[in-house]
C-alpha cells in the first residue's frame, strides 16, 4: 500500500476542495493510504487522516514576519518542525503539495527534509507563487522580473504584503535553489500557467496540465427554467475581492445598463464593500452554504468574471455546470474553460463589449439551458483520475 500525504493552507476554499477530491477518491482504493494535511481552517473531522498542523499565534507571528521583512514561507519554524515529525511517523511513498503560502509553512524545512529522504513530490501550482520573489500574480502589475531574478517589488504591499523590507532578490534565489529538485513533478490546472513555468527557473522540471474540477452532482441546471422572464440576472462570485479580481469593473458596468432590465450580484464582499456599493447592485459575503449558491447560479442569466489575473478559475465551472453562460476577461486560464458554444472571452476592461452583450441576451436567452460543456471533463472525478494515473506513473 503506498502512502500520499497532500498539503494545503486550507482544508476548504477552492484549494481545499480539489485536494479533499483527490484525497477521498484515493481512499476508495485499496493500494493508497492517503493523509491531508493544512495550515488552518476548521479541525480535523478524521482524527487519523486529517491533520491541522498550526495554532493561532503561529500564524498571527509569521504575518507579522512577513510584513515587516518580506519573507513569507520561511517562518512557522515550530509548526514545520510537527509536521515533519508527523511526516517522519507516516514516511510517506509520494507528497502532493498545494498552496504553501499563507503563513503556515515553511519550505525551506520542508525541502530539505524531502531531499534528505529522496520522496517524489507532485507539486499543483494555483497560482505563480513558486516562481517569483514575492507575489503570486504579476499581470496586473505588467512585471516581468521573476523571469530573470526578482529585484526592487513593484508589488511588495500587495499579498503577501510587506510594509517595511524588500526581500524579492534573495526569495527568488532562495526558491530558485530549493524547488529544483530533480523528483518534483509540477502540476498546472491551465496552459496558461503551465507556458509561465517554462519561462521561469522551474523550465526544466515535468510539468503536467490536470484541469480544476467541481462536484458535478451539486453544480447542475436547474429542473425549472429559470432564463425566460423577468429582469436579467448577472452575477459575481470570488473568494474575495481584491483590485485584480474587478469590482470597480463590476460597478461600472452597472452604470452603463438599464437598470429596470438588470438585476445585479455580488458574492464574496466584506461588508464594508456592501455598504459601499452603488444602490441596486446586491451584495453578498461569502457563503458556505452551497445549496444557496448554486441557486444563485442557476437563477444568473449570466455569470460575469472579470478578473484582470487568474489561474483556472472553479467558479467558471461551477457557473457552466449550473446552466449559466459566462463571460470572462482575456486573461490567464480564465479563458481555457469558455468557448463560443457556453460563454464569452473579451479584452480586459472593454465593458462596452460587455454591455453589448448583456443587451443582445435580453432578447434570447437560450442558450443557459444547453451549454456547450463536457460535464464529466469539468467533474472532480476525473480530475482525480488524472492525479491518480499520474501518482502510478512516478511511483511505477
Amino acid at each position: 500500500m503506498y502512502k500520499i500525504v497532500h498539503i494545503n493552507t486550507f482544508p476548504n476554499k477552492a484549494t481545499g476542495s480539489i485536494m479533499f477530491s483527490v484525497h477521498n477518491e484515493l481512499q476508495k482504493l485499496d493500494k493508497w493510504d492517503s493523509y491531508v494535511v493544512w495550515g488552518r481552517g476548521r479541525t480535523p473531522k478524521d482524527k487519523v487522516h486529517e491533520y491541522n498542523m498550526q495554532c493561532g499565534w503561529e500564524i498571527m507571528m509569521h504575518g507579522v514576519l512577513s510584513r515587516i521583512f518580506d519573507n513569507t514561507g520561511f517562518n512557522s519554524d515550530y509548526a514545520t518542525e510537527r509536521l515533519l515529525q508527523k511526516m517522519e511517523y507516516l514516511m510517506p511513498d509520494i507528497i502532493q503539495l498545494h498552496n504553501l503560502h499563507g503563513y503556515y509553512i515553511n519550505v525551506k524545512m520542508l525541502f530539505e527534509w524531502i531531499k534528505h529522504r529522496n520522496i517524489p513530490v507532485v507539486w499543483t501550482l494555483h497560482d505563480c507563487w513558486a516562481f517569483t520573489g514575492h507575489c503570486a500574480y504579476f499581470d496586473y502589475a505588467n512585471c516581468n522580473c521573476w523571469k530573470n531574478g526578482c529585484h526592487d517589488c513593484v508589488q511588495k504591499k500587495s499579498y503577501p504584503a510587506s510594509l517595511v523590507f524588500d526581500n524579492s532578490k534573495l526569495n527568488w534565489l532562495r526558491k530558485k535553489e530549493l524547488f529544483n529538485y530533480k523528483q518534483l513533478h509540477l502540476v498546472t490546472p491551465s496552459i496558461w500557467l503551465h507556458d509561465l513555468v517554462k519561462e521561469s527557473f522551474l523550465k526544466k522540471l515535468p510539468c503536467s496540465v490536470i484541469n480544476n474540477g467541481i462536484d458535478t452532482d451539486v453544480f447542475k441546471p436547474s429542473s425549472i427554467n429559470c432564463h425566460i422572464g423577468g429582469k436579467f440576472k448577472i452575477l459575481g462570485v470570488a473568494s474575495e475581492w481584491t483590485p485584480r479580481k474587478g469590482l470597480h469593473d463590476f460597478i461600472q458596468l452597472y452604470r452603463m445598463l438599464n437598470h429596470e432590465q438588470i438585476e445585479m450580484t455580488i458574492v464574496g464582499l466584506t461588508s464594508q464593500q456592501i455598504e459601499a456599493l452603488p444602490e441596486g447592485i446586491r451584495g453578498m459575503t461569502r457563503t458556505d452554504n452551497i445549496e444557496q449558491l448554486v441557486s444563485l447560479y442557476q437563477e444568473a442569466d449570466m455569470f460575469f468574471n472579470p478578473t484582470y489575473e487568474d489561474n483556472y478559475p472553479t467558479t467558471n465551472l461551477e457557473a457552466l455546470a449550473c446552466g449559466t453562460p459566462v463571460c470572462t476577461y482575456r486573461t490567464g486560464g480564465s479563458i481555457e474553460s469558455v468557448n463560443e458554444g457556453n460563454g464569452f472571452v473579451v479584452e480586459k476592461n472593454e465593458l462596452g463589449e460587455v454591455k453589448k452583450i448583456i443587451e443582445e441576451r435580453l432578447h434570447s436567452r437560450k442558450m443557459g439551458l444547453h451549454l456547450d460543456i463536457d460535464r464529466k471533463r469539468i467533474s472532480k472525478e476525473y480530475m482525480a483520475e488524472q492525479y491518480i494515473k499520474l501518482y502510478n506513473d512516478i511511483l511505477l
